[in-house]
Parts: C-alpha cells; sequence; structure tokens
C-alpha cells in the first residue's frame, strides 16, 4: 500500500499518522493547519514550499524573470526561487535548464520540508526525462523518511500517479488518486480525478483483488461495474445510482456528475467527401476501406431511414493535389471529409492544413496525429499503424511484467518505423531494450541473425577458447543470454515463420515473443503455421474472433483488406461521436468492428485484442 506507515506533518508540534494496511475508507484524512510554527524567512512552511503565496513569487510565470529577482537575495532567501523556477522549467519541458537551477540550490540551507521539495522536483525530473525505475526508487526515499509537510503531499501523491501509471502499476496509482481526492480543493480538478479512477477502474477492475465492503476502493469498483454493464446512464440508470448509494452512503463518488455526459456540439456532417487513392498502387486497399464506408451507411439507412449524402474524390497518385482535391470538396459543399488514405498523402494534407486559418469544412484525417497538429481546427486522425500496434505491444509488456527486450526487426523503413515506436513506448514506461538485431526482407536463412540476438555465438567463442585451453574436446554448452523477458518481432507471418524455429532452436524456446498485426494473416494454416506456436500477437477484435480456420464471415480474403474494410466501417460511424469523445476523454464508442477512444492529440484509437498461435490454431487472450 502506498500508504503504509507514512505520517502526515501538520506542523513542528503535531503529526497525523496513516495507519498500516487499514481499509482506504478508514485512512486519516490530513486537515490544514492554518498555525504553523516552522518559519522561513517570514513566511510560513506552507508559502514557502508551495511559493505560489509568496508576493514576489506569485505574479511570475516566466522561470527567467525568478532567475533574475533572485540575484538580488541571500542564499536563503533565494533557494525558493530556483525551486519554483525549476519547476516551471520542467512545466516547459526544458528539463537541462531545469537540473540546472537544482543544482544552483544550497541544499545545505534547506530545512527538512525544503529538502522533501528539492527531492520530488529532482524525482519528477528523473521521471520526465525518461527514467520511470530511477524516479520511482527516488520517490521511496521520501517516502521512507516517514514524515511529510501536508503542503507536500499532494504533490507527492500526483508524482507518485505519473510515476505508478508509466510503469504500469494501476493498483498503485490507483491508491494514490483515491487518496488524493480528499485533499483536492478544486472541484474540476477533483472531478477530473474522480473520471480517472472510474474510468480506469471499469477497464482494469480484474487487476484489483477483492477489499472490505466498507471501502472507498470497493464502491469504485461496485460504479465500474455500472459503468461497464452500461447500467450507468440510460433510463435505470437513476435506480442503479440509488441503490449504489444504499450500499455506499457516504462514499466520495459525485455519481450524478459523474454519470451524466459532457455536453458537447454535434459534428455537422450533411454532406461527406472522401479522398481515396482509387487508381493507385493503393487502389485496393482505398477500395476495401469504401466498402466498409458503404457497408456502414448502409446499415445506418435501414436502421434510421436516413440516407447520409457521400461523395468519392479520386485523388490517384499525385500527392501534390491533396490540397486542391480537399478544397474541391468543401466548394462542392461537402461540410465533413475523410482522408486521405495513404502516409504521404496524409503528410501533404497535413502540411496544406497547417497553412490554412478559416476551413469551413471538418476533416478525420486516415493517419495518426503529433501535438503540434493541435491547432488545426476540426481535425481528427483515425488509422490502423503498425506503429499503434507497437506501441500497444510495448504497453502489454509491462503490464505483464516485463522489463527487458530483444528486438527482432526487418531492416527496412517499415522495420525501422515500428521498431521506433515499440523502443519509445516500451522504454517511457521504464523498460529496457537490451538488444537489437536487423535481418534482410526476404532473407532465406536468418540462423546469424538470431544467433546474434541471443548471443549464441560469444558464447561459441568462449565454449571453444575453452576447448583449446584445455587441449580437449568438451560437451557443448553454448547457452543463450538470460537478461531479457521477451522478444519484439518486427516482421510479418513469412518472417515469423523462419524465425520462430530458430528462436526455439537456439534454446530460447520459454521466451514469449510478440509481434504486430502483421504477423497474422486472417486464418490458421496448419501446415506452415505449426512452427510459430507461442507467438502472441496484437489485431482488431473483429479481425482475431471471425473464425480462424475459415473466412466467411469476412468480406475479404486478405487480412490487410479486411482491416481497412473495417477502418472504413468505423469511420462512418463515429461521425455523430467526435465531439462527445473529444469533450470526454474517458469515454468509448463500442462501433461494430472496433472500440474507439479519443486521446489529447485528437487521434481516435482502438482498443486492441490479442492472439496467440498454438499447434491446433489462434488462441485469443484476454485483453
Amino acid at each position: 500500500m502506498l500508504l503504509g506507515s507514512f505520517i502526515l506533518a501538520g506542523c513542528a508540534s503535531q503529526q497525523i499518522s496513516l495507519p498500516v494496511e487499514q481499509p482506504i475508507s478508514n485512512a486519516a484524512t490530513p486537515t490544514p493547519d492554518n498555525t504553523s510554527s516552522i518559519q522561513t524567512h517570514g513566511l510560513s512552511a506552507e508559502q514557502a514550499i508551495e511559493g505560489m503565496d509568496n508576493p514576489l513569487l506569485a505574479d511570475i510565470s516566466d522561470p527567467w524573470k525568478l532567475i533574475e529577482r533572485s540575484r538580488e537575495l541571500s542564499p536563503v532567501e533565494r533557494n525558493p526561487f530556483l525551486l519554483r523556477a525549476s519547476e516551471l522549467f520542467l512545466d516547459q519541458h526544458h528539463f537541462s535548464t531545469a537540473f540546472t537551477m537544482l543544482d544552483e540550490v544550497d541544499v545545505s540551507l534547506l530545512a527538512s520540508d525544503g529538502n522533501t521539495l528539492f527531492n520530488l522536483i529532482k524525482a519528477r525530473y528523473t521521471l520526465l526525462s525518461g527514467d520511470a525505475l530511477a524516479a520511482e526508487t527516488q520517490l521511496n526515499q521520501i517516502k521512507n523518511t516517514g514524515t511529510i509537510h501536508q503542503g507536500l503531499y499532494a504533490r507527492l501523491l500526483k508524482l507518485d500517479i505519473a510515476i505508478s501509471t508509466r510503469l504500469n502499476k494501476l493498483t498503485e496509482a490507483i491508491d494514490a488518486r483515491i487518496t488524493l481526492d480528499s485533499l483536492l480543493k478544486d472541484d474540476h480538478d477533483r472531478l477530473n480525478n474522480q473520471r480517472l479512477i472510474l474510468n480506469t477502474l471499469s477497464r482494469e477492475d480484474t487487476l484489483f483483488a477483492t477489499q472490505n465492503p466498507d471501502t472507498i476502493l470497493a464502491g469504485w469498483l461496485a460504479l465500474a461495474t455500472l459503468k461497464r454493464q452500461a447500467a450507468f446512464s440510460g433510463t435505470a440508470a437513476e435506480q442503479n445510482i440509488a441503490l449504489w448509494r444504499q450500499q455506499f452512503p457516504n462514499h466520495p463518488a459525485r455519481v450524478l456528475e459523474l454519470s451524466t455526459a459532457r455536453t458537447s456540439t454535434p459534428i455537422s456532417a450533411n454532406q461527406i467527401a472522401l479522398l481515396l487513392p482509387l487508381t493507385s498502387k493503393l487502389g485496393r486497399a482505398a477500395q476495401a476501406f469504401k466498402a466498409g464506408f458503404d457497408a456502414a451507411a448502409a446499415q445506418s439507412s435501414k436502421t434510421t431511414g436516413r440516407f447520409d449524402t457521400s461523395r468519392v474524390y479520386d485523388i490517384g497518385s499525385e500527392t501534390d493535389l491533396v490540397s486542391f482535391y480537399h478544397q474541391s470538396a468543401i466548394n462542392d459543399g461537402a461540410d465533413f471529409i475523410i482522408g486521405p488514405l495513404g502516409r504521404s498523402s496524409s503528410l501533404a494534407m497535413l502540411n496544406h492544413l497547417s497553412t490554412q486559418t478559416n476551413v469551413s469544412a471538418s476533416t478525420l484525417i486516415l493517419s495518426g496525429l503529433e501535438p503540434q497538429h493541435n491547432a488545426i481546427p476540426n481535425l481528427w486522425g483515425l488509422a490502423l499503424s503498425p506503429e499503434q500496434d507497437a506501441a500497444a505491444i510495448a504497453e502489454r509488456a509491462i503490464k505483464l511484467g516485463y522489463r527487458q527486450a530483444l528486438v527482432m526487426q526487418k531492416n527496412n523503413a517499415w522495420g525501422a518505423r515500428v521498431n521506433a515506436a515499440f523502443t519509445t513506448a516500451f522504454e517511457s514506461k521504464g523498460g529496457h531494450v537490451v538488444g537489437n538485431q536487423r535481418f534482410q526482407p526476404k532473407q532465406v536463412d536468418n540462423s546469424v541473425e538470431v544467433k546474434n540476438l541471443l548471443n549464441i555465438n560469444a558464447s561459441e567463442i568462449r565454449h571453444l577458447r575453452l576447448q583449446k585451453m584445455l587441449g580437449r574436446n568438451l560437451k557443448s554448452s553454448v547457452r543463450r543470454r538470460d537478461d531479457v523477458d521477451f522478444i519484439f518481432l518486427a516482421g510479418n507471418t513469412a518472417d515469423a515463420r523462419r524465425i520462430l524455429p530458430l528462436v526455439k532452436f537456439y534454446r530460447a524456446h520459454n521466451l514469449p515473443v510478440f509481434a504486430t498485426s502483421s504477423a497474422y494473416t486472417g486464418r490458421f494454416n496448419k501446415l506452415t503455421d505449426e512452427d510459430i506456436s507461442g507467438l502472441t500477437f496484437s489485431d482488431l477484435p473483429w479481425h482475431l474472433r471471425a473464425p480462424s480456420a475459415s473466412t466467411q464471415t469476412l468480406p475479404y480474403n486478405n487480412a490487410t483488406l479486411n482491416r481497412l474494410y473495417a477502418l472504413g466501417y468505423a469511420a462512418f460511424e463515429v461521425i455523430p461521436k467526435i465531439s462527445q469523445l473529444q469533450s470526454d476523454p474517458w469515454l468509448e464508442f463500442n462501433a461494430h468492428t472496433m472500440t474507439l477512444s479519443m486521446d489529447e492529440n485528437h487521434n481516435l484509437n482502438h482498443r486492441m485484442a490479442w492472439g496467440k498461435y498454438t499447434q491446433n490454431g489462434v488462441q485469443i487472450k484476454a485483453e
């Protein structure tokens, strides 16, 4: 438990002790102490720690001005300015400058509370620099001091949440959020914190052990069950919430606000334009996307009686003309534009939109968006990219407790992008890629690359050297490296069929191997796929749950085209839900072919399912 034997120091003469391993609802809640006897250069300890109540600091949001003013002060008075400046630099992601400011702080002049603040900022710097495990170690050292000023407790909890979330330690993050809830004074902050608690538990409730029915966590779990069963809204919501409140009468959850969808203005989509490269090398992919879109539109007209007007613009292979087709669609009356499809065309579209100051139509681009695209109004991203797959695999590996990875990547641009996405996501969550090996596309024999990846060559050299030294033959003692938890394979099905048998042959049969959806053709072939049993891959639940021995329930006999069909289907269905998803990042929309939510960069992300090859077929794993 986070709370453990931790003690809150309200002031020098009073300490609030939190009980060890007691139900969360019974944990003592610290109350503000306005009579603190700890003083620092005319400011209370609370003011010195927070800094914001200092009249010399309150009106300064520019860290450089803080540094300038600090030059006129004594070393003792200078420290709060430097600490505040370092925090502001961290907020701006100027990490090296923030570290320089921390280095300027005279730690010998800090009281115990100031020293705690210094260490909290240092741990936050470590986290933002990408080393979540080291940040966790630093935070644990702060916890182990046993006492902390109550003005710093909320700050510690927020950092604990950030570190635990990065390391995918969801139980610790929820524990900290529940404790933080009673300390938040701002209504908006508290409601947002409660949304995060509810959203996490509604997705990950199986991670949490059965609790005492009287605890706050038990109440949250019961509320999450209502949300997951769609009993949290609709006609029966009022009765369900009343029954829940009877069971948890003193629970702090603001149920009515949490159960009410945030207001949002519906997106106008009276005339939809599709920008697709029908006459290009991506023609089959574009046709599959269009088929999915048309199928969804036809189903919608049957259900609602409404016929949505759409028009297709064939953008061909001339990416330079994307902006022309986009403007032509607007001139023709389109108020919602979907596309283009294709990496280069999407990049050209983003470059075009970034130069426009007044775009009358909304755009759902079939590509991922980055933070710099947030300035473009009425723009959202929807894609099925291998980079998304790779990031999801990294998150799942961390969730399974894996921290050390080997990467086997195809030596081309696709392999480089997938490897970069996986490595960035994995290491940002506390993982470490300890080895990387490239292989050539369509290479017949990958034994050398697999041996290099597993350090078999080094083991063989040691064996030969030992034989030479002893002057006699020795029984082979070749071993693979044992410092890894799993292998990530950035390749397709054909690559897996060549590489997996070699991995098993070189004594790594018990090492888990993960791959993107590119390693799954859509159905199981016992003759060719038996040797890759044990391979785990990500895919759309809609595609994975189709009968593995037949594609009769799928529109195409090709996995890539089926996924693009699914993307087109979801693109139509999500249009009326976009504004609601954007207003509530914890909301999910269950489309026919995928479950979507929206992130802070306005990307519509889909939830993954997991398949695993066995000797008799593909087994669907729990999410």
